[in-house]
């Protein structure tokens, strides 16, 4: 790999603010991130949202929100079944009102001071500001999108999914040169569809397939990837040894045989997070081992780190 890897801010600066928030963007470009984070989930009425979860409860202010409780109901998701209430069943201006939360409260505590501060955000103003810091910072700012899939029951198919991503897109004047984007998603579906629709500078965005639970196991399946993406970005536990993995150099070489970029996600470095042999001292919150981590993943020439804190992340990369 020739030059340093891009830093990528995990919903911003995650660990300092909540996730998604105006602030944690900010915050992340302060502490030198090349590329913004940002998953995106569609209210009811085709309005993309700055939220890694469809269900709300967790990261936003919606449970003391009772005008809004119409929109609670059981659904079955990858983790179970979850009482909640969801955006997709929600107006965009019934949802323009929600504040953001930190999600794990308890362990990071200096972001959970800043609940309820900030509005959440629409993916029209993630990109907005991107280009608004990259004009006062003199500087290139990315954005890479992750497209959710919707939940079971959802109105919302990959299809139209990337129509109303496109068209925000086209809205904000992105990409462009100091802004370039990335798209992602786990469903291969979702990055075919950004390939048919896709015209002018939009189909020029890198699309990236995440990986989780499992990699391609073979040369065949490995083609049917790349057939859809320009970038693979492994959960570091599939990549690296020092999270866990135990094939990282083969998924390396069979990414490199297919013309593929790599990135790995998610980097945090509080001993929550990390594997037992490389946490520090006996506090969740304290910080361990991540230049391990970070070591091995430049030592297999990946090119994106994905990570909550993006100074540490970064100087650890010069470092190491």
């Amino acid at each position: 790999m020739s030059g340093e890897p891009l830093i990528i801010a995990h919903r911003g600066a995650s660990a300092r603010a909540p996730e998604h928030s105006r602030p944690a963007y900010l915050a992340a470009l302060d502490e030198g991130a090349d590329v913004l984070e940002t998953d995106v989930v569609c209210s009811a009425d085709g309005v993309l949202l700055a939220r890694h979860d469809w269900g709300l409860g967790v990261t936003t202010d919606v449970s003391a929100r009772p005008d809004l409780q119409h929109a609670r109901s059981a659904r079955r998701t990858s983790g179970g079944v979850a009482d909640d209430v969801w955006a997709d069943l929600l107006t965009g201006h019934e949802l323009a009102g929600l504040r953001c939360r930190e999600r794990w409260g308890e362990l990071r505590t200096a972001s959970a001071a800043l609940d309820d501060r900030w509005p959440v955000l629409r993916l029209v103003d993630v990109l907005a500001l991107a280009r608004q810091q990259s004009e006062q910072r003199a500087r290139v700012v990315g954005v890479a999108i992750e497209v959710k899939t919707g939940p079971p029951g959802s109105r919302w198919n990959p299809s139209e999914l990337v129509e109303v991503l496109l068209s925000d897109l086209t809205a904000t004047g992105t990409p462009c040169t100091n802004v370039p984007v990335w798209l992602m998603a786990f469903d291969p579906a979702v990055l075919e569809e950004v390939r048919l629709q896709a015209s002018g500078e939009a189909a020029a965005c890198p699309r990236v397939l995440l990986l989780e639970h499992q990699v391609p196991a073979g040369a065949v399946e490995w083609a049917a990837a790349a057939a859809t993406c320009d970038l693979v970005g492994v959960e570091a536990g599939l990549l690296l040894g020092s999270a866990g993995a135990v094939a990282g150099e083969t998924v390396m070489a069979q990414a490199r045989a297919h013309d593929l970029g790599v990135w790995t996600w998610t980097l945090r470095a509080e001993n929550a997070f990390l594997p037992s042999r490389l946490r520090r001292g006996t506090e969740p919150a304290g910080l361990g081992a991540l230049d391990v981590v970070v070591r091995e993943a430049l030592d297999l020439g990946v090119e994106g780190l994905v990570g909550d804190q993006p100074a540490l992340v970064r100087r650890l990369a010069c470092v190491v």
